[in-house]
């Protein structure tokens, strides 16, 4: 059953679509009318049973939209319903999802002198998620701060020019050639340059229709059918890479970025082949001291790997009983801990970690979501900027998601 109603109208479905799939990441069901609304029936019907069905309503608009039709019925339709008790007008939720430069709101909505959330770039997206979970009476998500550092397609462009007049870092050279890719400076960079699109956002390590952050809120959701299943609380990874640098020239975010990234548990992703760029290992640098902080080294061999899946798969189905535990794991429908990645002593004893932390009931985040890359005798990566080589050097056995794990 729907548990939360979207309103919402014209040109802002992007912006509809990051609220709707956030608010299913947590477990929540929204009531959206391409999903919820069947071919023939009755409009106002349908939406009043929506929003009377719902115990809130999120109402998504934006400068272009604010004054829409339908979003102003359905905001006088979700108040009518709650009228008895006014206590209830906090159950709906006004929020920018497009641009607002002018910040115009729905005039009941200003009436009702509900504040908006604006959630365009995520920017009051931890707050407004609390909000419903508290309104819904689920536990508050565990929010991660996560950074991927990562060239854009431009800066990758002009590193690599230059890297092409110089020599590749032999010990990358060495790793790719024991991965298998015995391969040229030249066609070695080359394969890189596919890693990288028009924003940090859309690096893809994997292929070109994989972005990495994609994957990541992938097994997050997957993360959170397993811990809701089990009443924990879920996990929202809010991402700041930009809103953390040093150079974000809205200060204010900029400040709150860099608080939350030195006070919480923030998940730092770096693309291996970006290190070998002096402004981007600065960049890397500059960001807050965290204690708690954890991160995943993304190697340079990704594409290659990548290719090998299917092998892999294909040898994992002479075993019918793995194959299937596989597949029920990537549906969501299974909480048992998998292994295919064991190939050094590192990666089995981190395995075999994970699976022994998660047997107690954590209300922090699980180590699944971060992994730590040391070397077999438990030292730094060759080459790791500074701050890295700091956040692997709390690999001792105690978990930065707590005391004793």
């Amino acid at each position: 059953m729907p548990d939360i109603f979207l309103s919402w109208g014209g040109n802002d479905v992007a912006g509809v679509d990051l609220v709707k799939a956030e608010l299913r990441r947590l477990g929540f069901v929204p009531w959206e009318y391409r999903d919820s609304m069947a071919v023939g029936n009755n409009i106002p019907s349908a939406v009043v049973d929506g929003i009377a069905g719902c115990v809130g309503v999120v109402v998504c608009f934006s400068d272009e939209t604010y004054d829409r039709e339908w979003i102003l019925r359905e905001i006088d339709f979700a108040y009518a319903l709650h009228r008895p008790d006014l206590s209830k007008i906090d159950r709906i939720f006004p929020v920018w999802v497009g641009p607002h430069p002018k910040n115009l709101v729905p005039a009941f909505i200003r009436q009702l002198n509900l504040r908006v959330a604006d959630l365009v770039g995520g920017k009051e997206m931890e707050t407004f998620l609390r909000g419903v979970s508290a309104l819904l009476g689920h536990k508050p998500p565990i929010t991660i701060p996560a950074a991927l550092c990562a060239m854009n397609e431009t800066e990758a462009g002009d590193f690599f020019k230059e890297l092409r007049k110089g020599t590749v870092d032999v010990n990358y050279r060495a790793l790719c050639k024991q991965m298998g890719m015995d391969v040229d400076a030249e066609t070695l960079i080359t394969g890189w340059e596919k890693r990288y699109g028009p924003t940090i956002d859309d690096f893809s390590p994997f292929d070109t229709m994989r972005p990495l952050i994609g994957v990541v809120n992938k097994a997050v959701d997957t993360a959170n059918q397993a811990r809701l299943r089990a009443k924990r609380r879920p996990i929202h990874v809010q991402w700041m890479h930009d809103k953390v640098r040093l150079d974000n020239p809205d200060a204010n975010e900029r400040r709150v970025a860099r608080s939350a990234w030195g006070s919480g548990q923030p998940l730092l992703i770096i693309d291996s082949v970006s290190a070998l760029n002096r402004d981007m290992v600065n960049r890397i640098n500059e960001l807050p001291e965290a204690p708690r902080a954890s991160a995943l080294w993304i190697p340079p061999y990704t594409l290659h790997t990548d290719q090998i899946e299917n092998s892999l798969r294909g040898s994992l189905a002479r075993v019918g009983r793995f194959d299937d535990a596989l597949t029920r794991w990537e549906e969501g429908k299974q909480d048992r801990h998998l292994g295919l990645e064991s190939a050094t002593p590192v990666a089995l004893r981190l395995w075999l970690h994970r699976m022994f932390v998660d047997i107690a009931d954590q209300e922090e985040p699980i180590i699944d979501l971060v992994q730590s890359v040391i070397d077999d005798t438990g030292g730094v990566a060759r080459g790791a900027p500074p701050l890295l080589g700091a956040l692997m050097a709390n690999t001792s056995g105690a978990s930065p998601y707590g005391p004793g794990r």
